[in-house]
């Protein structure tokens, strides 16, 4: 915790406070034969993190007294922060994870969340933050599913192609978490027979297994026009952060997509 308070500090210093503290667990594979640490307790381990990055961002000496970390010798960043307080936002998936996001961090990094439930599942979680005391217009929620324009047959082909294989790369080779939360959705059946074309004919099975109307409900591609109105669609569900990729070389027009999509 104390190295990531050091650097997502050093960080807000140089780019005089644009930075956003994003923070996941990740899952045993990556964490355990990448990292070379234990996964669990992955749950507690956020937490304590977050509580102790706070304590680091605002000056405040470092004595912390938790079931994973025991600090007490009462460091400090050897520098004053450029702000005291680091925005934090967690990205987290099932339930318990998603209510200590609303409790403990100023915003949520949701994931495979389909269009049709975004708004229920938004006015869940702030129904936790007011439970948790704070107010929810102080509280940032990202939609979960990227935007891409694609002014082009081509171009949306592209972007639809690559947007199926990376929602069968997730159910069949991401491990468990994303595969449940799939489940938890409402799409099971899809993700089950993505694993299977995964195991019978590879990745590019996989993909082509994927649904269109699963890749509309968890991602968008479109003309600029109708990726304005999926981003209205997104932020009147309560989603205020958006994912936007553009696919345009030209400068020209690139920077007139910006404009509309800025509205």
């Amino acid at each position: 915790p104390a190295a990531l308070a050091q650097h997502f500090a050093t960080i807000d210093e140089l780019s005089e406070g644009r930075v956003i503290v994003g923070r996941g667990n990740s899952g045993p594979q990556v964490i355990e034969h990448f990292h070379g640490v234990p996964f669990q307790p992955a749950f507690k381990r956020m937490r304590e993190t977050v509580e102790i990055m706070k304590i680091l961002f605002s000056g405040e000496r470092l004595n912390y007294d938790g079931d994973l970390f025991k600090l007490q010798r009462g460091f400090t960043l050897r520098f004053d922060t450029y702000r005291k307080q680091l925005p934090i936002y967690l990205a987290t998936l099932n339930p318990r994870s998603v209510q200590m996001t609303a409790e403990i961090s100023d915003g949520w990094l949701p994931i495979m969340i389909p269009m049709d439930r975004l708004k229920e599942e938004i006015d869940q979680v702030n129904d936790w933050v007011r439970e948790a005391g704070k107010d929810p217009a102080d509280f940032t929620i990202r939609a979960p599913g990227g935007v891409t324009v694609a002014n082009s047959p081509e171009a949306q082909a592209r972007a639809r192609a690559g947007q199926a294989g990376t929602l069968a790369f997730y159910c069949a080779r991401m491990g468990e978490f994303y595969y449940r939360q799939l489940s938890r959705q409402g799409y099971e059946d899809e993700a089950n027979a993505a694993r299977l074309a995964w195991k019978e004919g590879g990745g590019g099975a996989a993909a082509e297994s994927i649904p269109g109307e699963m890749l509309e409900q968890f991602g968008f591609v479109g003309t600029t026009e109708e990726c304005v109105e999926r981003l209205e669609q997104e932020q009147a569900a309560g989603a205020l952060l958006h994912s936007v990729n553009v696919m345009e070389s030209d400068p020209n027009e690139f920077a007139k997509i910006l404009e509309a999509l800025k509205g």
